[in-house]
């Protein structure tokens, strides 16, 4: 029993192993084990309501038309290749004001979004875009969807201080969930000629000032 049991574990090790090789460089903010969790289980409760958009095309058609009365979270998958299929959801999210999270895996993704082929994002919102659901569940959803936003939002803050150990920052200017503007002086360049830097969570673009 004790040797099966230890098979097992190895066995996942190896398996989340994979996953983490698998992600692309721009997964960011990515969702610890815990937060996955509560991000897969938020994601499979606004499937059950039909509160999810799934797969790129109808999560940009979604962000674009806006939902009036709903929040909105867009749970991203982190081992999509090609990347570019995803790159520019992140900036949609940024100039729409709606959090993001990567999630390591579109199966899981999938899995919870209650369809079978890999999915690349989903848009969780807290209402349906038709009808209405019971009072009771309604809550229940906005209740998981609070939560793990405000989790989402503790790994975007860690995310924006971590910058610290890589720019030396004079500015910091934070005007939504990942998008933020600093004054960065790299070593060649005299204090006169420093730059705007605007982060938009998959890189950096560098603006004279």
């Amino acid at each position: 029993m004790g040797s099966d049991s230890e098979a097992d574990k190895s066995v996942q090790k190896e398996k989340e192993r994979k996953k983490m090789l698998a992600l692309a460089p721009i997964a960011k903010p990515l969702a610890a084990k815990k937060l996955c969790k509560r991000t897969l289980k938020l994601v499979r409760r606004a499937a059950e309501h039909k509160c999810l958009k799934r797969g790129v095309k109808e999560v940009i058609k979604s962000i674009r038309r806006g939902h009036k009365g709903s929040v909105i979270l867009c749970v991203i998958a982190g081992n999509i290749s090609p990347i570019d299929v995803i790159t520019h959801v992140p900036i949609l999210c940024e100039e729409a004001d709606i959090p993001y999270i990567y999630v390591p895996s579109k199966e899981d993704l999938a899995g919870a979004g209650a369809t079978k082929r890999p999915t690349c994002c989903v848009l969780v919102m807290t209402k349906p875009a038709k009808g209405e659901i019971e009072q009771g569940e309604q809550e229940k959803l906005k209740s998981d969807y609070d939560q793990v936003v405000s989790d989402v939002t503790e790994s975007t803050t860690a995310l924006i201080n971590s910058l610290d150990s890589c720019l030396p920052m004079r500015k910091v200017e934070v005007s939504s969930h990942l998008k933020i503007r600093v004054v960065y002086t790299p070593a060649w360049m005299s204090d006169d000629e420093a730059l705007t830097v605007c982060f938009f969570g998959n890189g950096f673009s560098y603006v004279e000032s």
